[in-house]
């Protein structure tokens, strides 16, 4: 067999090898942390003790330096008082030389810290992955559960993102001490004057806190409006077409609108508060420095600009830290979930024996594992049950188990769903906790859950699971697994390689390669669990003999299937009911007992027939774990790296943020927002050069200059203040406005691509805050910028020139930089995507059934794809590194150039002019700073937009696609079809082919369809424009419905069927979703259809939900009046009947309403052959090959083929 025959299996890695020198320490820390019964918070402390001491070293000179340069700034520009003094010139230069290496050593600091928080934040991303690994596999089933939980959140991800953010709530912290250590140094400055600073920071830190906590509360109901909606538009898609076929779009769309515009409102409500947080956050150094400044100046008249400048930059550290803390409080949610996961204890134990697990993997094995515990008592090479009951985290599964197994035997379970086969096979796997009997069960086993799987990697490494490579072995198992055919017709045999997200290969193909990594393991025990489902009879025959049977011939096996041919073949049968072995015995005696089985095998059926297939549902961490895998879309395809690609992700990223900023701007209301902030630095500048300028000091009074600073100071702020009132307000509405349109275009064209859209609306709500908070903050940042460049304008041009050199400088350096950055970058998302793929298959070990060699083989496999994103991401952190490193170098070489500069230029040079020289840099460092934040979240949230932005192009083509009918129409209700031939599709595979038709006025109609067909009556389709026309039309009442209003046309219609009621919908809503009809007109028709007094006896009366109707209606077929009913309210003159699988007494009373009340309508009845209505149609046609024949009413017989030649079938009718 050339196609598989071609080379050895690669051994998996050992357990050593994740993190190289790291790793043993991991293990060392882990083992410490067990010994001692620590939580996680104890791993965390000594797993990053060295980075936590150089952090807070780091941070400590830092805040320091910070806090001294006021003073250094004072002393530097103390020197530029216009002298010609050798002695003030020489210091001035001992002062230059002192206040670079001040400027040197922070931005040094300033680079080591960056460096040390990119390569913290790497490994705590990948050291807690594989922390979560180790403690999850090498535990009880049930701490493993309960570490789960904790590990994923709702949306199945890791707790590796939640601890991330601790390095950087870690420095937020030391904002505490900076604040109370800067208001010491403030009273040095301004002595009893400092009260003010401090009551103003107090009353501004109360406003705020004060402030948050009414947002929080009113933001806590916005989420409710935005959740409902949202739990809404699922319910919507749910159901599918049955929105459409009811006409209930208006309906729901005015159920979003109305949810809509509640959160808006809420939110426009509140603009004021969250304008003022924003303010708060922005310009508190200049709301506490303003007051502060003009008290200072009226009180100290004689105050020198250098002791001015040294006060002002110590409210503007004031501001950094207060900032800083109003982000670290902000985080406190945030930070208590990290501190409850750490809080979490750690208890491991050795579920197997480590030993015989060498003997068999000694690869995988390592000598670190030694502080896992001693082996639990019960495990033993055979299976005994003696009266045993088990029971997982959501009740009792197993109840008084007693069972021998014989050795050698294979062993069939049957049993109908929930019976407890799948629990058998799990409390045998060691999943279930004992409560009760006694049992004795192996250690070394290999089970096959229902749930199938392949991994990244070939087919032959797919098989062995990391076995020792046996060629003759391998080959009987892929012979006794059906495959040698299929894999010799592959161009690479079994090294195929195996790309999940493809789906290269069928079911059936993955299920026997599942097989045959069964038969290839070595065990005593072999457990399948529905080993068969999907397979043909053929595979399944020659699966179960050749490798079942011989293949594990002498080995214990038991088989869970469905298939009793399967059972009788098997040396001993189980039979189980409710959790309960029922019956067990071989195929003889359980003949002969004549039980269950007997009556099973003389029906000559499978389980299935009576209803004993049983799916087991994952559980909710399972499902959350395969959402995150499988929601996980990429804005890009990092499969592969080129030029090509580089280029076209390049092009992408900036046309999808030209979209956003067409669409945006694409109103003047943006405009006039960001001219405010623009006014508001434009105004800031205008203080300050009132205040230090030459001009000013020259030209006016010390008075002047403070009421000119004070005047200008307010201006901003009150600028800034409504840019935030106005931008909120944009945002606002742009983004509802729309959300809107998307839903408006979901609902009224469903499409099952529109399914993807639908996901990105609901995470569009919740990233919306993100794109527009970081948009906004870009502008700010923005604005900034110009602010530095303005100020640098009044003051130097030549810094300015060599800001712009520096701009350029840097942008050569990324576009340098950018090919090796892009391919990193693109090797890194690749890993991660496997890592992903990697991490759903490992946590799927852990929640089902496994064997402990295949959970160690994922557990291997996960560590080696951790280790392989970390490399990755280790050079994306260099390449980082390298730019802040450049970035230092020329903020070291700019500060030497100014310097040289104002030393060169001493003599002309104002005290004035250095003043604004140093608060354009401050405005130069609150623009680039956390920059990189509001980058990465606009950029993550930009694809979100474009998806829902492209689908909301559509809405006006909807709107303006047809033109509306009279309300009046239609009248007469004839329908006249026309040489009608429609096109086959997914939900209508039935097409119609050159039907010619005509239906009177006020007639009954009949056509014949299968009995149980669930979809839409092909005619039925046609006439609500479900399917497209290749020829002819439909009119009705002169009006050709291809010219309507899809949505209008099928209000005209009433369509019935055994799904025409929204179950989660109130019956009012379902009867008068229009609401234009009053209580006394509704219970009239419940009251003419026969169920008024059944609805009157109801609680809740007409405010009832479907759902909570008593199950006898649906068993007597009353619900289904509820239908005529809102059929009678609405006077439909067009009523649709669809296929009814009603009793003979519900069909009956459906016969007498259509005689009675529905006397004047034009009924169309699509019904199996035996229904009663058909009954009371005149004419009744039969759809066969799309060819209509007419059928004889009385005796359901059919005609021959209707003649088309003269091109009216009506006449034949």
């Amino acid at each position: 067999m050339p196609g598989y025959q071609k080379k050895s299996a690669l051994n998996v890695s050992s357990i050593g090898t994740l993190f190289n020198h790291n790793s043993l320490s991991l293990e060392k820390i882990l083992q410490k942390t067990v010994h001692k019964k620590r939580a996680l918070w104890w791993i965390f402390f000594l797993a990053f003790k060295k980075q936590i001491f150089i952090c807070t070293l780091v941070q400590i000179i830092l805040l320091s330096l910070a806090l001294t340069s006021p003073f250094i700034i004072q002393y530097y520009i103390s020197f530029f008082v216009n002298s010609n003094s050798m002695e003030i010139q020489k210091k001035l230069i001992y002062a230059s030389l002192y206040i670079f290496s001040f400027m040197t050593l922070i931005v040094l600091a300033s680079y080591l810290k960056k460096k040390l928080m990119v390569n913290w934040k790497r490994e705590i991303e990948y050291h807690s992955l594989s922390l979560m690994a180790q403690i999850t596999c090498f535990s009880s089933k049930e701490q493993s559960n309960i570490m789960l939980n904790k590990f994923t959140d709702a949306e199945g991800k890791f707790f590796a993102h939640k601890f991330m953010e601790l390095p950087n709530i870690f420095c937020l912290f030391f904002s505490f001490p900076a604040l109370i250590a800067s208001f010491f140094l403030i009273y040095n400055l301004m002595d009893k004057l400092f009260l003010i600073p401090v009551a103003l920071l107090l009353l501004t830190f109360f406003l705020q806190i004060k402030n948050q906590v009414y947002l929080a509360r009113v933001f806590k109901k916005i989420s409710f409006f935005l959740e409902t909606r949202s739990q809404l538009l699922k319910k919507i898609f749910l159901y599918g077409n049955r929105v459409h076929l009811l006409a209930m779009e208006s309906f729901f769309i005015g159920r979003m609108n109305t949810l809509q515009q509640n959160a808006n409102n809420i939110t426009v409500s509140v603009l004021n508060k969250t304008s003022i947080a924003k303010v708060i956050f922005y310009y508190s150094g200049f709301i506490i420095a303003i007051p502060s400044l003009i008290c200072y100046f009226l009180i100290h008249k004689n105050a020198t600009l250098p002791s001015i400048t040294a006060l002002l930059t110590f409210f503007i550290l004031v501001a950094y830290f207060y900032s800083n803390i109003l982000s670290f409080l902000s985080r406190r949610q945030h930070l208590k979930s990290s501190v409850e996961v750490l809080n979490s204890s750690i208890h491991l134990i050795k579920k197997y024996h480590l030993e015989e697990l060498k003997a068999d993997r000694e690869e995988d094995f390592d000598e670190n594992l030694d502080f896992i515990s001693s082996s639990p008592s019960f495990s033993q090479e055979k299976i005994w049950f003696h009266k045993a009951s088990f029971m997982s985290p959501k009740g009792i599964r197993l109840y008084n188990v007693s069972y021998d197994h014989k050795p050698g035997t294979v062993v069939a379970i049957i049993g109908a769903p929930g019976s407890g086969k799948s629990s058998f096979l799990a409390a045998c796997a060691h999943e279930l906790r004992l409560i009760s009997g006694d049992v004795k069960l192996p250690q070394n086993f290999e089970i096959m859950p229902q749930q199938i799987s392949l991994f990244d990697g070939t087919i032959r490494e797919n098989i062995i699971l990391g076995h020792e490579f046996e060629g003759r072995r391998y080959i009987d198992t892929v012979r006794a697994c059906y495959l040698e055919a299929e894999l010799n017709l592959l161009e690479d045999g079994d090294e195929t390689i195996i790309a999940p997200k493809d789906h290269q290969f069928s079911e059936s193909f993955i299920r026997k390669i599942n097989l045959a990594r069964m038969l290839y393991a070595k065990s005593e025990f072999y457990y399948f669990d529905e080993p068969f489902l999907g397979l043909s009879k053929n595979e399944i025959s020659h699966i179960f003999n050749e490798g079942i049977l011989k293949h594990l011939h002498g080995l214990n096996r038991i088989v869970i299937t469905q298939k009793l041919e399967l059972a009788s073949l098997c040396d001993y049968i189980l039979v189980m009911k409710e959790g309960m072995v029922v019956e067990q015995g071989n195929h003889k005696s359980l003949i002969e007992k004549a039980g269950v089985y007997a009556k099973l095998h003389y029906a000559g059926a499978d389980s299935r027939q009576f209803g004993l297939s049983f799916q087991a549902k994952p559980t909710a961490l399972l499902q959350n774990i395969e959402k995150s895998n499988s929601d996980n879309h990429h804005f890009y395809d990092f499969s592969t790296y080129s030029k090509a690609h580089e280029i076209q992700y390049i092009r992408q990223i900036f046309a999808s943020t030209k979209y956003f900023l067409v669409s945006y701007f694409k109103k003047k209301n943006p405009y006039f927002s960001f001219m405010y902030v623009l006014a508001s630095q434009i105004f800031i500048c205008l203080a300050f050069y009132s205040l230090f300028s030459k001009f000013a000091s020259d030209n006016m009074s010390k008075y002047v200059q403070i009421i000119l600073f004070g005047f200008f100071s307010v201006l901003a702020i009150l600028s800034f203040y409504f840019f935030h009132v106005k931008n909120e307000k944009i945002n606002t509405l742009f983004g509802s406005a729309l959300e809107k349109k998307v839903y408006d275009v979901l609902i009224k064209e469903y499409h099952e691509n529109h399914t993807y859209t639908a996901s990105y609306l609901e995470r569009f709500s919740k990233v919306k805050e993100d794109l527009f908070s970081s948009l906004t903050s870009i502008m700010v940042r923005v604005s900034f910028v110009l602010a530095g460049i303005l100020l640098l304008a009044m003051s130097n041009i030549s810094a300015l020139l060599l800001l712009f050199s520096l701009f350029i400088f840097t942008s050569v350096f990324i576009l340098i930089k950018k090919t090796s950055f892009i391919r990193c970058y693109f090797n890194l998302q690749a890993e991660k995507m496997r890592l992903s793929r990697s991490r759903f298959q490992f946590l799927n070990s852990l929640t089902a059934p496994n064997s402990y060699s295949y959970k160690l083989f994922l557990y291997n496999k996960f560590e080696e794809d951790v280790s392989l994103s970390e490399e990755q991401s280790q050079n994306i952190d260099h390449i980082l590194v390298s730019f802040y490193r450049f970035i230092a170098f020329s903020m070291i070489a700019g500060a030497a150039i100014s310097i040289l500069f104002f030393v060169a230029k001493y003599n002309t040079t104002q005290m004035g002019t250095v003043i604004l020289a140093f608060l354009a840099v401050v405005f130069f460092f609150e623009a680039f700073i956390h920059l990189e934040n509001d980058l990465q979240k606009f950029v993550k949230s930009i694809p979100y937009f474009e998806n829902l932005m492209r689908t909301s192009t559509s809405y006006k083509e909807i709107e303006n696609q047809h033109y509306s009918t009279s309300d009046i129409w239609p009248q007469n209700a004839s329908i006249h079809i026309m040489s009608l031939t429609t096109q086959k599709t997914k939900d209508i595979p039935k097409p119609i082919m050159n039907l010619d038709l005509f239906i009177v006025k006020g007639s009954n109609f009949g056509m014949i369809v299968d009995k149980g067909y669930v979809k839409i009556s092909p005619l039925f389709a046609s006439l609500l424009l479900f399917v497209p026309f290749e020829t002819g039309t439909i009119v009705i009442d002169d009006e050709d419905i291809l010219r309507l209003n899809p949505l209008e046309l099928r209000d005209r219609f009433a369509y019935i069927s055994m799904e025409s009621l929204f179950p989660f919908l109130t019956l009012r809503e379902n009867l008068d979703p229009s609401e234009q009809f009053d209580d006394s007109e509704i219970w009239s028709v419940l009251n003419r259809v026969g169920v008024a007094q059944s609805v009157a006896v109801l609680r809740n009366g007409l405010n009832t939900k479907i759902e909570d109707f008593p199950r006898q209606m649906y068993w007597s077929g009353e619900m289904i009046l509820f239908s005529f009913a809102k059929a009678l309210l609405y006077k439909n003159k067009i009523v649709l009947i669809d296929n009814l699988i009603l009793s003979e007494d519900a069909e009956q009373r459906v016969v007498d309403l259509l005689l009675q009340d529905f006397i004047n309508a034009t009924v169309l009845i699509a019904a199996h052959p035996k229904s009663i209505l058909l009954s009371v149609c005149s004419n009744i046609i039969n759809f066969e090959g799309g060819q209509a024949q007419r059928v004889q009413g009385e005796k359901f017989s059919y005609y021959p083929p209707v003649s088309y030649e003269n091109g009216d079938y009506s006449k034949n009718i």
